[in-house]
């Protein structure tokens, strides 16, 4: 998820999140793939609010690992 600052589950089970957009996402994974794609995803306004921007799909091929 775009931007979240948590993840829960229901009141009881929170999660650390790690908020992220198309550019962190882009920038990590770009030497690690190849034929990489990042596309962003508004958020839904009819879903509740759970403090993100919106989404990030990435589709990748994994680059070959150098050997040595």
């Amino acid at each position: 998820m775009e931007n979240m600052p948590t993840y829960r589950l229901g009141r009881a089970s929170w999660w650390p999140g790690c908020p992220v957009n198309t550019d962190v996402v882009t920038e990590v994974f770009a030497p690690l793939t190849r034929e990489l794609s990042v596309t962003r995803i508004d958020s839904d306004p009819t879903l509740p609010d759970y403090g993100d921007s919106g989404m990030v799909l990435l589709t990748a091929v994994s680059a070959p690992r150098p050997r040595g």
